[in-house]
């Protein structure tokens, strides 16, 4: 059954529970949480989860508990190439599975593709010991934002899965009219309206280009089942368009939720 979650990228001022909790406020029962590297963008680190595994899973428990909100995927964001990267992502993978999480997804690496799908190989197979999938963002600074390239890679890393995300492909050009090659490796989608141009990646709810009922409707015609996550960033000076995050972020559950109640 689809589902619609929350990334909690835009809420990383507060502690991972009152950021499932703000969530429910919003009208969610699904998060998508960020693992990053970075404590700038994560609520947990990789490192952490791989040294500290059972705190970062009591963390996350309570925050699920005391909220009432699940957690349909993690975004893994790991520091590519580094010499803990494979443990971190055996890590997260367990964490996923604790968490009932059926997803991670993450972003390509930057090396040559010979290297690349090495990497991935690896990865889709401790996702797939753990019971999970491993989805492939279509990422804007990666090569594979390219619906072709992406496509190509599933063929060469057998179990790889992609993670669809419309702002990152609108505003690279490659348009919603591209995508219909993609929807059958989808595990994955993060939705946010968007336009063809950089600085519009993520625009206000009906400012952008995206067509909610027929992303729903090419989704379910290829038998996607998962989350739908809507991830706003939250603003950043490249933005064309102003806005207000939260605004969006529950405008955009509205829309979503009204398309899915109203689809055959």
């Amino acid at each position: 059954m689809l589902r619609v979650a929350c990334s909690s990228f835009p809420f990383q001022g507060l502690p991972l529970g009152l950021t499932l909790a703000r969530m429910r406020e919003l009208g969610f029962r699904w998060a998508d949480l960020s693992v990053h590297h970075d404590p700038v963008w994560g609520h947990l680190q990789p490192e952490h989860v791989r040294q500290e595994p059972r705190a970062a899973f009591d963390a996350l428990r309570r925050a699920r508990e005391e909220s009432g909100v699940g957690v349909a995927a993690i975004n893994l964001n790991s520091e590519m190439f580094a010499h803990a990267e494979r443990g971190h992502v055996e890590a997260v993978c367990a964490l996923a599975r604790r968490a009932g999480a059926p997803v991670v997804s993450m972003l390509a690496g930057d090396r040559d593709e010979v290297v690349e799908v090495r990497r991935l190989r690896d990865f889709v197979g401790v996702a797939t010991d753990h019971g999970l999938v491993l989805a492939l963002e279509t990422y804007e600074h990666s090569p594979y934002r390219d619906p072709a390239r992406a496509l190509a890679l599933t063929h060469v890393v057998p179990g790889l899965k992609l993670a669809l995300d419309t702002g990152h492909l609108m505003c690279t050009g490659s348009g919603q009219e591209t995508w219909a090659p993609l929807f059958p490796h989808v595990a994955h989608v993060h939705v946010k309206d968007a336009g063809p141009s950089w600085g519009e990646y993520q625009v206000p709810v009906g400012k952008g280009q995206l067509d909610v009922p027929a992303l729903i409707a090419s989704l379910r015609a290829a038998g996607y089942d998962g989350a739908l996550t809507v991830e706003y960033i939250g603003p950043r000076p490249r933005d064309v368009h102003k806005y207000d995050v939260e605004t969006e972020i529950r405008k955009m559950r509205e829309l979503l939720e009204r398309t899915l109640a109203a689809a055959p």
